[in-house]
């Protein structure tokens, strides 16, 4: 059994009377063996359930649980895309970004009443990416924009760094290129302890992460001895640090032979742990052998 996110109690991502909670306590209870998108994400559930369930029967759930990323593969992002597919003219938009950084954030666009925004993208199009555009105006913002809750257009309108260069949201070989020509990825759920596979995908193509200090962005960081480049999880100081790894990844642009540029030695570090953390390529060969599956 996988539960692909954790509706607990405390965090709540459906209405009450319709909480899949009690399911996935019994699910969990009767599977043969659970695995869970991250670490976090196991710890969360075990947390809730140890509150209404006697110790043993967490105990007995626990022993025929581990967590196992839900990953990406490192072989189907690294695809070159097939340009056929692609409907906006990559020359151009390498002219209309010449001289800036691309910062990419690939999640759901959602608030302003219209809809969920726990992928805090909204936040971060909508309210704060407008406060840095009045420091500088040395980059742009693409969107992968996936749910189009908000039109591309309409992002336009409330954001201006955003660079509208496809209709709606962008397929798979649309999303590769956008990922390989960015240089910065954004990443900012809270509440959603995985913290989403597009941020993986992306520094596996060489984006600089633009995360949050929380749940496994942290663990990740940390692990990768990077943590120095998040931002604190109330959002205080976001604009100060997207500021300073624009600032870093220009840095780099002009020197990228110095290899011994913070940026060069964070990213070697960072794609190692991804890869090794997160890659159904490094993965799912031990994780079958635990299940009696190899």
């Amino acid at each position: 059994v996988h539960s692909h996110f954790i509706d607990n109690p405390e965090c709540p991502k459906f209405p009450t009377e319709a909480s899949l909670w009690q399911g996935q306590v019994e699910a969990a209870r009767k599977a043969d063996f659970n695995f869970w998108q991250c670490e976090t994400s196991m710890n969360v559930f075990f947390d809730s359930m140890s509150k209404e369930c006697q110790p043993h029967v967490v105990e007995e759930v626990k022993a025929k649980s581990l967590p196992w990323d839900d990953g990406y593969s490192v072989s189907e992002i690294t695809q070159k895309p097939d340009l056929k597919n692609v409907r906006f003219d990559l020359t151009s938009i390498v002219n209309q970004t010449k001289d800036k950084v691309v910062l990419f954030v690939p999640n759901r666009i959602g608030g302003r009443g219209r809809s969920s925004d726990y992928t805090n993208c909204g936040k971060f199009v909508f309210d704060i990416v407008p406060e840095i555009w009045k420091r500088r105006q040395d980059f742009v913002v693409i969107t992968g924009n996936p749910s189009q809750k908000f039109s591309n257009s309409e992002v336009s309108e409330l954001c201006p760094a955003h660079l509208n260069i496809v209709p709606d949201a962008p397929n798979r070989d649309e999303y590769r290129l956008i990922a390989t020509i960015s240089d910065i990825v954004g990443g900012f759920y809270d509440s959603d302890t995985f913290g989403g596979t597009a941020s993986r995908e992306c520094v596996e193509l060489g984006c600089v992460p633009l995360w949050i200090d929380c749940n496994e962005y942290s663990k990740i960081a940390k692990e990768a001895s990077v943590s120095n480049w998040l931002a604190k999880s109330d959002f205080s100081d976001i604009v100060d640090v997207t500021s300073s790894l624009i600032d870093k990844v220009k840095e780099f642009k002009k020197n990228y032979r110095n290899h011994s540029n913070e940026l060069v030695y964070g990213m070697k570090n960072l794609q190692h742990v991804v890869r090794n953390r997160c890659s159904y390529e490094v993965t799912s060969a031990p994780m079958m052998k635990i299940m009696g599956l190899l």
